[in-house]
Protein backbone atom coordinates (compact mmCIF):
# COMPACT_ATOMS: atom_id res chain seq x y z
CA UNK A 1 0.00 0.00 0.00
CA UNK A 2 1.38 3.22 -0.79
CA UNK A 3 1.97 5.79 2.50
CA UNK A 4 1.13 8.68 0.57
CA UNK A 5 -2.56 9.62 -0.70
CA UNK A 6 -3.25 12.11 -2.96
CA UNK A 7 -7.01 13.64 -1.97
CA UNK A 8 -9.17 16.42 -3.38
CA UNK A 9 -8.65 19.69 -1.49
CA UNK A 10 -11.83 21.10 -1.03
CA UNK A 11 -12.61 18.57 2.54
CA UNK A 12 -8.85 19.90 3.84
CA UNK A 13 -9.38 23.09 2.70
CA UNK A 14 -10.27 24.79 6.48
CA UNK A 15 -6.75 23.19 7.81
CA UNK A 16 -4.30 23.86 4.83
CA UNK A 17 -5.87 27.26 4.46
CA UNK A 18 -6.49 28.83 7.81
CA UNK A 19 -4.00 32.22 7.70
CA UNK A 20 -2.11 31.66 11.37
CA UNK A 21 -1.48 27.59 9.76
CA UNK A 22 -0.04 29.43 6.43
CA UNK A 23 2.18 31.56 8.63
CA UNK A 24 3.59 29.11 11.03
CA UNK A 25 4.06 26.50 7.47
CA UNK A 26 6.03 29.30 6.42
CA UNK A 27 8.12 29.51 9.55
CA UNK A 28 9.13 26.16 9.80
CA UNK A 29 10.00 25.81 5.93
CA UNK A 30 12.27 29.20 5.77
CA UNK A 31 13.69 26.86 8.47
CA UNK A 32 14.39 24.18 6.55
CA UNK A 33 12.20 21.57 7.99
CA UNK A 34 8.24 19.82 7.59
CA UNK A 35 5.39 20.69 9.10
CA UNK A 36 2.34 18.28 9.12
CA UNK A 37 -1.26 18.28 10.59
CA UNK A 38 -1.62 15.04 12.33
CA UNK A 39 -4.19 13.28 14.35
CA UNK A 40 -7.85 14.25 16.06
CA UNK A 41 -7.44 17.46 13.24
CA UNK A 42 -7.01 15.20 10.35
CA UNK A 43 -9.26 12.92 11.19
CA UNK A 44 -12.19 15.06 12.20
CA UNK A 45 -11.80 17.06 9.04
CA UNK A 46 -11.92 13.66 6.71
CA UNK A 47 -15.26 13.14 8.58
CA UNK A 48 -16.69 16.56 8.64
CA UNK A 49 -16.68 16.90 12.45
CA UNK A 50 -15.83 19.87 14.18
CA UNK A 51 -12.13 20.64 15.26
CA UNK A 52 -10.80 21.82 18.56
CA UNK A 53 -7.37 21.10 18.28
CA UNK A 54 -4.91 21.52 15.49
CA UNK A 55 -1.75 19.83 16.09
CA UNK A 56 1.56 19.56 14.04
CA UNK A 57 4.21 17.28 14.12
CA UNK A 58 7.42 18.17 12.51
CA UNK A 59 11.33 16.43 11.57
CA UNK A 60 13.04 19.61 13.69
CA UNK A 61 14.17 18.90 17.48
CA UNK A 62 12.91 21.11 20.40
CA UNK A 63 16.20 22.61 20.46
CA UNK A 64 16.39 23.57 17.06
CA UNK A 65 12.72 24.99 17.38
CA UNK A 66 13.36 26.81 20.48
CA UNK A 67 16.51 28.31 18.68
CA UNK A 68 15.05 29.95 15.54
CA UNK A 69 14.36 33.49 15.61
CA UNK A 70 11.13 34.16 15.91
CA UNK A 71 9.01 36.79 13.40
CA UNK A 72 7.14 39.47 14.06
CA UNK A 73 3.94 38.44 16.14
CA UNK A 74 5.04 34.54 17.32
CA UNK A 75 5.73 33.52 20.44
CA UNK A 76 7.16 30.44 21.73
CA UNK A 77 6.41 28.24 24.97
CA UNK A 78 7.84 25.26 26.23
CA UNK A 79 4.88 23.49 26.80
CA UNK A 80 6.58 20.13 26.94
CA UNK A 81 10.11 20.08 25.91
CA UNK A 82 11.45 16.62 27.51
CA UNK A 83 8.57 14.99 24.64
CA UNK A 84 9.56 17.51 21.97
CA UNK A 85 6.50 19.98 22.58
CA UNK A 86 6.46 23.30 22.14
CA UNK A 87 3.43 25.63 21.43
CA UNK A 88 3.29 28.62 19.41
CA UNK A 89 1.15 31.12 19.32
CA UNK A 90 0.68 33.64 16.75
CA UNK A 91 -0.84 37.53 16.56
CA UNK A 92 -1.76 39.21 13.99
CA UNK A 93 -2.80 42.92 13.23
CA UNK A 94 -6.62 42.41 11.35
CA UNK A 95 -8.67 44.98 9.07
CA UNK A 96 -10.14 46.96 11.36
CA UNK A 97 -6.83 47.38 13.32
CA UNK A 98 -7.65 45.20 15.97
CA UNK A 99 -5.09 42.69 17.55
CA UNK A 100 -6.04 39.05 17.24
CA UNK A 101 -4.26 36.41 19.21
CA UNK A 102 -4.58 32.72 18.15
CA UNK A 103 -4.65 30.53 21.37
CA UNK A 104 -1.61 28.22 20.20
CA UNK A 105 -0.88 25.26 17.93
CA UNK A 106 1.17 22.21 19.78
CA UNK A 107 4.22 21.33 17.43
CA UNK A 108 5.70 18.16 18.07
CA UNK A 109 9.14 16.81 16.89
CA UNK A 110 8.79 13.12 15.64
CA UNK A 111 9.45 10.39 18.08
CA UNK A 112 9.60 6.69 19.40
CA UNK A 113 8.59 4.88 22.48
CA UNK A 114 11.81 3.49 24.23
CA UNK A 115 10.20 2.82 27.50
CA UNK A 116 6.59 2.32 28.93
CA UNK A 117 4.95 1.48 31.87
CA UNK A 118 1.19 2.03 31.03
CA UNK A 119 1.31 5.22 32.62
CA UNK A 120 4.09 7.89 31.63
CA UNK A 121 6.15 6.70 28.51
CA UNK A 122 9.89 7.30 28.09
CA UNK A 123 10.55 8.83 23.77
CA UNK A 124 13.81 9.50 21.64
CA UNK A 125 12.82 11.50 18.69
CA UNK A 126 13.44 10.29 15.38
CA UNK A 127 13.13 11.86 11.67
CA UNK A 128 11.25 8.44 10.54
CA UNK A 129 7.29 9.43 9.99
CA UNK A 130 6.34 5.77 9.76
CA UNK A 131 8.01 5.53 13.45
CA UNK A 132 6.04 8.53 14.99
CA UNK A 133 2.40 6.89 13.35
CA UNK A 134 3.74 3.27 14.64
CA UNK A 135 3.79 5.19 18.43
CA UNK A 136 0.07 5.97 18.45
CA UNK A 137 -3.17 4.31 19.46
CA UNK A 138 -5.74 4.04 16.68
CA UNK A 139 -4.79 4.05 12.93
CA UNK A 140 -7.39 7.12 12.32
CA UNK A 141 -5.20 9.06 14.71
CA UNK A 142 -2.02 8.25 13.07
CA UNK A 143 -2.81 9.94 9.43
CA UNK A 144 -0.39 13.32 8.89
CA UNK A 145 -1.47 16.18 6.03
CA UNK A 146 1.11 18.33 4.14
CA UNK A 147 0.15 21.93 3.03
CA UNK A 148 -0.16 20.05 -0.24
CA UNK A 149 -3.15 18.14 0.65
CA UNK A 150 -1.39 15.11 0.72
CA UNK A 151 -2.45 12.71 3.21
CA UNK A 152 0.54 10.14 4.92
CA UNK A 153 -1.27 7.43 5.76
CA UNK A 154 0.59 4.56 7.52
CA UNK A 155 -1.25 1.93 8.58
CA UNK A 156 -4.80 1.81 6.61
CA UNK A 157 -6.36 4.43 9.22
CA UNK A 158 -8.25 6.21 5.92
CA UNK A 159 -9.33 3.18 4.73
CA UNK A 160 -10.28 2.35 8.68
CA UNK A 161 -11.87 5.79 8.89
CA UNK A 162 -14.30 5.22 5.41
CA UNK A 163 -15.22 2.04 6.89
CA UNK A 164 -16.21 3.10 10.63
CA UNK A 165 -13.73 1.12 12.04
CA UNK A 166 -11.45 1.70 14.92
CA UNK A 167 -8.38 -0.71 15.55
CA UNK A 168 -5.46 -0.68 17.35
CA UNK A 169 -2.06 0.49 15.42
CA UNK A 170 -0.46 -3.20 14.92
CA UNK A 171 -0.31 -5.23 18.21
CA UNK A 172 -3.34 -4.07 20.49
CA UNK A 173 -2.32 -5.62 23.42
CA UNK A 174 1.21 -3.69 23.10
CA UNK A 175 -0.64 -0.70 22.25
CA UNK A 176 -3.12 -0.87 25.67
CA UNK A 177 0.05 -1.55 27.47
CA UNK A 178 2.15 1.90 26.51
CA UNK A 179 -1.13 3.33 28.10
CA UNK A 180 -4.26 1.96 30.02
CA UNK A 181 -5.86 5.02 29.36
CA UNK A 182 -6.48 3.70 26.04
CA UNK A 183 -8.72 2.07 27.20
CA UNK A 184 -11.43 4.42 27.96
CA UNK A 185 -10.01 6.06 24.89
CA UNK A 186 -11.15 2.91 22.95
CA UNK A 187 -15.09 3.02 23.85
CA UNK A 188 -14.81 6.83 24.03
CA UNK A 189 -14.18 6.78 19.89
CA UNK A 190 -16.49 4.30 19.45
CA UNK A 191 -19.65 5.72 20.69
CA UNK A 192 -18.43 9.46 20.01
CA UNK A 193 -17.79 7.99 16.60
CA UNK A 194 -20.39 5.62 15.76
CA UNK A 195 -17.52 3.20 14.89
CA UNK A 196 -17.21 -0.60 15.21
CA UNK A 197 -14.63 -2.48 16.92
CA UNK A 198 -13.30 -6.25 16.74
CA UNK A 199 -14.39 -8.86 19.15
CA UNK A 200 -10.80 -9.45 20.47
CA UNK A 201 -9.99 -6.26 20.84
CA UNK A 202 -12.86 -6.31 23.46
CA UNK A 203 -11.84 -9.50 24.99
CA UNK A 204 -7.72 -7.62 25.37
CA UNK A 205 -9.64 -4.66 27.03
CA UNK A 206 -11.73 -6.51 29.10
CA UNK A 207 -8.53 -8.17 30.67
CA UNK A 208 -6.59 -5.41 31.40
CA UNK A 209 -9.28 -3.02 32.22
CA UNK A 210 -8.11 -3.38 35.83
CA UNK A 211 -4.99 -1.54 34.98
CA UNK A 212 -7.28 1.27 34.53
CA UNK A 213 -6.49 2.19 38.52
CA UNK A 214 -2.83 2.83 37.52
CA UNK A 215 -4.21 6.17 35.72
CA UNK A 216 -5.07 9.18 37.60
CA UNK A 217 -8.39 10.24 38.00
CA UNK A 218 -7.86 13.33 36.03
CA UNK A 219 -6.83 11.79 32.77
CA UNK A 220 -9.62 9.17 33.13
CA UNK A 221 -11.97 11.98 33.67
CA UNK A 222 -11.48 13.78 30.38
CA UNK A 223 -12.33 10.97 28.45
CA UNK A 224 -15.13 9.89 31.06
CA UNK A 225 -16.78 13.06 30.09
CA UNK A 226 -16.14 13.25 26.56
CA UNK A 227 -17.68 10.03 26.35
CA UNK A 228 -21.09 10.83 28.62
CA UNK A 229 -21.51 14.16 26.44
CA UNK A 230 -21.76 12.14 22.86
CA UNK A 231 -24.70 11.84 21.02
CA UNK A 232 -24.84 7.95 22.56
CA UNK A 233 -24.19 8.28 26.52
CA UNK A 234 -26.59 5.33 27.17
CA UNK A 235 -24.19 2.83 25.19
CA UNK A 236 -20.98 4.75 26.42
CA UNK A 237 -21.95 3.66 29.81
CA UNK A 238 -23.30 0.32 29.02
CA UNK A 239 -20.11 -0.47 27.51
CA UNK A 240 -17.74 0.41 29.89
CA UNK A 241 -19.86 -1.69 33.10
CA UNK A 242 -19.99 -4.38 30.66
CA UNK A 243 -15.92 -4.53 30.02
CA UNK A 244 -15.29 -4.36 33.67
CA UNK A 245 -14.14 -0.51 32.84
CA UNK A 246 -16.87 0.99 35.04
CA UNK A 247 -16.10 -1.30 38.68
CA UNK A 248 -12.16 0.07 37.97
CA UNK A 249 -13.17 3.16 37.91
CA UNK A 250 -16.52 4.34 40.13
CA UNK A 251 -17.21 1.02 41.78
CA UNK A 252 -19.97 2.63 43.85
CA UNK A 253 -21.95 3.56 40.68
CA UNK A 254 -22.09 -0.28 39.71
CA UNK A 255 -23.40 -1.51 43.05
CA UNK A 256 -26.73 -0.02 40.89
CA UNK A 257 -27.33 -2.85 39.54
CA UNK A 258 -27.48 -4.85 42.81
CA UNK A 259 -30.22 -3.00 43.96
CA UNK A 260 -33.56 -4.13 42.56
CA UNK A 261 -36.60 -2.19 42.32
CA UNK A 262 -40.43 -1.64 42.77
CA UNK A 263 -42.23 -3.36 40.06
CA UNK A 264 -44.86 -1.30 40.10
CA UNK A 265 -42.48 2.15 39.57
CA UNK A 266 -39.88 0.50 37.34
CA UNK A 267 -40.35 -2.59 35.50
CA UNK A 268 -37.18 -2.52 33.99
CA UNK A 269 -35.99 -4.60 37.08
CA UNK A 270 -32.82 -2.36 39.21
CA UNK A 271 -31.51 0.78 39.56
CA UNK A 272 -28.57 0.66 37.30
CA UNK A 273 -31.15 -0.10 34.66
CA UNK A 274 -33.60 2.52 35.67
CA UNK A 275 -30.23 4.89 35.45
CA UNK A 276 -29.53 4.01 31.73
CA UNK A 277 -32.64 4.81 30.96
CA UNK A 278 -33.11 8.08 32.51
CA UNK A 279 -29.54 9.22 30.71
CA UNK A 280 -31.00 7.78 27.61
CA UNK A 281 -33.71 10.64 28.05
CA UNK A 282 -31.24 13.28 28.02
CA UNK A 283 -31.20 13.86 24.66
CA UNK A 284 -34.65 14.03 23.80
CA UNK A 285 -34.75 16.52 26.98
CA UNK A 286 -31.50 18.67 25.47
CA UNK A 287 -29.48 17.71 28.57
CA UNK A 288 -26.18 17.91 26.91
CA UNK A 289 -24.17 19.60 29.22
CA UNK A 290 -21.42 16.98 31.11
CA UNK A 291 -23.20 19.08 35.03
CA UNK A 292 -26.66 17.54 33.66
CA UNK A 293 -25.87 14.17 32.15
CA UNK A 294 -23.92 14.08 35.55
CA UNK A 295 -27.03 14.85 37.32
CA UNK A 296 -29.07 12.03 36.10
CA UNK A 297 -26.15 9.39 36.02
CA UNK A 298 -25.95 9.85 39.87
CA UNK A 299 -29.53 11.12 40.81
CA UNK A 300 -29.94 7.83 42.58
CA UNK A 301 -26.90 6.89 43.74
CA UNK A 302 -28.06 7.01 47.77
CA UNK A 303 -29.91 3.97 46.95
CA UNK A 304 -26.45 1.78 47.48
CA UNK A 305 -26.42 2.99 50.44
CA UNK A 306 -29.95 1.84 51.84
CA UNK A 307 -31.93 -0.84 51.27
CA UNK A 308 -35.11 -2.34 53.05
CA UNK A 309 -37.09 -5.42 51.57
CA UNK A 310 -40.94 -4.59 52.22
CA UNK A 311 -43.00 -7.51 50.83
CA UNK A 312 -40.92 -8.53 48.70
CA UNK A 313 -40.18 -5.43 46.71
CA UNK A 314 -37.23 -2.87 47.33
CA UNK A 315 -37.87 0.17 49.61
CA UNK A 316 -35.08 3.09 49.20
CA UNK A 317 -36.09 5.75 51.85
CA UNK A 318 -33.66 8.54 52.81
CA UNK A 319 -31.84 7.48 49.23
CA UNK A 320 -31.52 11.00 48.66
CA UNK A 321 -30.22 11.93 51.93
CA UNK A 322 -27.57 9.85 52.23
CA UNK A 323 -26.95 10.62 48.45
CA UNK A 324 -25.54 14.00 49.23
CA UNK A 325 -23.01 12.45 51.66
CA UNK A 326 -21.92 9.71 48.90
CA UNK A 327 -21.46 12.59 46.11
CA UNK A 328 -19.52 14.42 48.59
CA UNK A 329 -17.31 11.18 48.93
CA UNK A 330 -17.00 10.54 45.35
CA UNK A 331 -15.89 14.15 44.35
CA UNK A 332 -13.21 13.64 46.37
CA UNK A 333 -12.70 10.46 45.20
CA UNK A 334 -12.77 11.08 41.64
CA UNK A 335 -10.81 14.26 41.73
CA UNK A 336 -13.96 15.86 39.77
CA UNK A 337 -14.50 19.37 39.03
CA UNK A 338 -17.12 21.33 41.32
CA UNK A 339 -18.80 22.84 38.62
CA UNK A 340 -19.70 18.92 37.45
CA UNK A 341 -21.34 18.22 40.29
CA UNK A 342 -23.09 21.29 41.28
CA UNK A 343 -26.87 20.46 39.86
CA UNK A 344 -26.02 16.65 41.15
CA UNK A 345 -26.43 17.55 44.30
CA UNK A 346 -29.12 19.37 44.04
CA UNK A 347 -31.08 16.85 41.84
CA UNK A 348 -30.21 14.05 44.32
CA UNK A 349 -31.54 15.72 47.25
CA UNK A 350 -34.11 17.33 45.79
CA UNK A 351 -36.11 15.18 43.15
CA UNK A 352 -37.99 13.25 45.34
CA UNK A 353 -39.40 16.23 46.72
CA UNK A 354 -40.16 17.58 43.67
CA UNK A 355 -42.86 15.26 42.41
CA UNK A 356 -44.70 15.96 45.95
CA UNK A 357 -44.56 19.65 45.73
CA UNK A 358 -48.52 20.02 45.17
CA UNK A 359 -48.80 17.77 48.01
CA UNK A 360 -47.06 19.93 50.85
CA UNK A 361 -47.27 22.84 52.96
CA UNK A 362 -47.21 26.28 52.17
CA UNK A 363 -44.16 26.42 54.90
CA UNK A 364 -42.74 22.95 53.49
CA UNK A 365 -42.68 24.46 49.79
CA UNK A 366 -41.23 27.34 50.78
CA UNK A 367 -38.09 25.38 51.97
CA UNK A 368 -38.12 23.62 48.91
CA UNK A 369 -37.92 26.46 46.73
CA UNK A 370 -35.96 28.29 48.62
CA UNK A 371 -33.43 25.03 48.42
CA UNK A 372 -33.40 24.83 44.75
CA UNK A 373 -32.49 28.85 44.18
CA UNK A 374 -30.19 29.38 46.93
CA UNK A 375 -32.30 31.26 49.11
CA UNK A 376 -34.31 32.95 46.54
CA UNK A 377 -31.03 34.41 45.02
CA UNK A 378 -31.02 32.14 41.92
CA UNK A 379 -33.21 30.77 39.47
CA UNK A 380 -31.03 30.01 36.67
CA UNK A 381 -30.78 26.17 37.75
CA UNK A 382 -34.42 25.57 38.52
CA UNK A 383 -34.99 24.52 34.69
CA UNK A 384 -32.29 22.46 34.50
CA UNK A 385 -33.15 20.62 37.37
CA UNK A 386 -36.75 20.13 36.04
CA UNK A 387 -35.63 18.56 33.12
CA UNK A 388 -33.36 16.24 35.45
CA UNK A 389 -36.48 15.39 37.21
CA UNK A 390 -38.21 14.44 34.22
CA UNK A 391 -35.42 12.14 32.68
CA UNK A 392 -35.52 10.11 36.11
CA UNK A 393 -39.43 10.06 35.98
CA UNK A 394 -39.42 8.95 32.08
CA UNK A 395 -36.78 6.53 32.43
CA UNK A 396 -39.52 3.34 32.66
CA UNK A 397 -39.11 0.66 30.71
CA UNK A 398 -42.05 0.20 27.92
CA UNK A 399 -43.33 3.30 29.03
CA UNK A 400 -46.02 4.94 26.85
CA UNK A 401 -46.44 7.61 24.50
CA UNK A 402 -49.81 8.83 27.23
CA UNK A 403 -47.84 8.46 30.57
CA UNK A 404 -45.03 10.52 28.82
CA UNK A 405 -47.06 13.55 28.11
CA UNK A 406 -48.75 13.14 31.54
CA UNK A 407 -45.84 13.20 33.21
CA UNK A 408 -44.25 16.20 31.14
CA UNK A 409 -47.18 18.00 31.54
CA UNK A 410 -46.93 17.52 35.33
CA UNK A 411 -43.63 18.74 35.25
CA UNK A 412 -44.65 22.07 33.39
CA UNK A 413 -47.13 22.70 35.92
CA UNK A 414 -44.76 22.16 39.01
CA UNK A 415 -42.27 24.51 37.26
CA UNK A 416 -44.62 27.19 36.80
CA UNK A 417 -45.74 26.85 41.03
CA UNK A 418 -41.83 27.17 41.54
CA UNK A 419 -41.52 29.84 39.45
CA UNK A 420 -44.66 31.90 40.90
CA UNK A 421 -43.58 31.23 44.69
CA UNK A 422 -40.24 32.33 43.98
CA UNK A 423 -41.44 35.71 42.14
CA UNK A 424 -43.61 36.43 45.03
CA UNK A 425 -41.29 35.65 47.52
CA UNK A 426 -38.82 37.95 45.40
CA UNK A 427 -41.25 40.96 45.86
CA UNK A 428 -41.12 40.82 49.20
CA UNK A 429 -38.08 42.06 50.73
CA UNK A 430 -36.93 41.86 54.27
CA UNK A 431 -37.22 45.99 54.33
CA UNK A 432 -40.74 46.00 53.47
CA UNK A 433 -41.85 44.49 57.22
CA UNK A 434 -43.16 46.30 59.93
CA UNK A 435 -39.94 47.36 62.13
CA UNK A 436 -37.79 45.82 60.01
CA UNK A 437 -35.00 47.17 61.78
CA UNK A 438 -35.70 45.90 65.02
CA UNK A 439 -35.06 42.46 64.24
CA UNK A 440 -32.21 40.82 65.49
CA UNK A 441 -29.58 39.39 62.77
CA UNK A 442 -30.08 36.07 63.46
CA UNK A 443 -33.99 35.98 63.78
CA UNK A 444 -34.29 37.99 60.48
CA UNK A 445 -34.21 34.69 57.95
CA UNK A 446 -36.91 33.03 60.25
CA UNK A 447 -39.16 35.99 60.55
CA UNK A 448 -38.76 36.72 56.46
CA UNK A 449 -40.22 33.27 56.26
CA UNK A 450 -43.39 33.98 58.30
CA UNK A 451 -44.18 37.43 56.74
CA UNK A 452 -43.74 36.31 53.18
CA UNK A 453 -45.86 33.01 54.02
CA UNK A 454 -48.52 35.40 55.33
CA UNK A 455 -48.30 37.59 52.29
CA UNK A 456 -48.57 35.02 50.29
CA UNK A 457 -51.46 33.60 52.13
CA UNK A 458 -53.57 36.33 52.30
CA UNK A 459 -54.16 36.18 48.33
Amino acid sequence: MKNKIELEKPPLRRLIEDPYAQELYKFFKQNGKELRFVGGCVRDTLLGRPIHDVDFCTNATPEEMMSWELPTGFQRIPTGLQHGTITFVISRINNFNDLIIHSGFEVTTLRKEKNCDGRHAEVEFTEDWKEDARRRDFTINALYLDFNGNLYDYFNGYEHLNKKKLFFIEDTEKRIKEDYLRIMRYFRFLVQLEFTGLAKDFDIIAHYSENLKQISMERKWQEFEKGLTSSHPTDFLSILFISGVLINYIPKLTLLSCKKEKKKHHPEGNAWEHTLLAVSNCIPLNLNRIDQRMAVLFHDIGKVMVAKKLADNMCYNNHDDLGISLIKELQEELKLPKSALKLAKMVIYYHMRFWRLKEMKIGTAYDFVQGITGNFRDFSMVEDFVRCCLADKLGRKDITSEQQERIINEGNTLYSIIKALYDKCREISFLDMPNAELIKSEEREKVLKSYRLQQIQKE
